[in-house]
């Protein structure tokens, strides 16, 4: 699975609305939509800013199980 499916995945599962990360990155939502949705892909620095605005450390996406919304350190 993709990052961006991964963030678009986590959002979705904690109810995050995507303005949230358009109005802490300063980006426009056309943007955020195609980032998250595959059609842009995600730079590096784009990456740690998106993660910043979620509040999650920068591994976090590369652990997340979209399937079970986990990652390896909540789960059991």
């Amino acid at each position: 699975m993709k990052i961006a499916d991964n963030i678009l995945a986590y959002i979705r599962a904690n109810g995050i609305r995507q303005k949230i990360i358009v109005d802490k990155c300063g980006w426009s939502k056309q943007k955020v939509y195609s980032m998250l949705h595959g059609i842009n892909r995600i730079s590096v620095e784009e990456y740690g800013m998106i993660c910043k605005a979620l509040g999650v450390p920068v591994e976090f996406f590369y652990l997340y199980n979209s399937e079970d919304k986990t990652t390896p350190a909540s789960s059991s």
